[in-house]
């Protein structure tokens, strides 16, 4: 990653989220620039089944496993779309 990269598509796999200290280096810079995710510098995009939980749980990630590849493409472009990622559905179960 360079120092003057603007954002970081993070891709969430169970071997990226393995105890690697560079990883979380490299993760960890972004994250702080931006805690809540509204300035969409750290974009994590899962493409592996695994367990996002940490500083991470709470965070709106795209979630590219088990779509089309048109389906993920679009879950892709919305992920770095400009503005505050907001889940697809109401997250509280009855809601509507």
């Amino acid at each position: 990653m360079g120092r003057d990269s603007k954002r970081l598509i993070m891709v969430l796999s169970p071997v990226y989220l393995g105890d690697r200290a560079m990883v979380k280096a490299e993760w960890s810079a972004k994250f702080v620039e931006d805690a809540d995710g509204a300035g969409r510098i750290l974009i994590p995009v899962r493409v592996r089944d695994c367990d996002v939980s940490g500083l991470l749980g709470p965070r709106v990630y795209a979630d590219l496993v088990g779509k089309s590849e048109d389906d993920a493409r679009e879950a892709l472009l919305a992920a770095v779309r400009p503005g505050r990622a907001k889940p697809a559905s109401v997250p509280f179960p009855g809601a509507s």
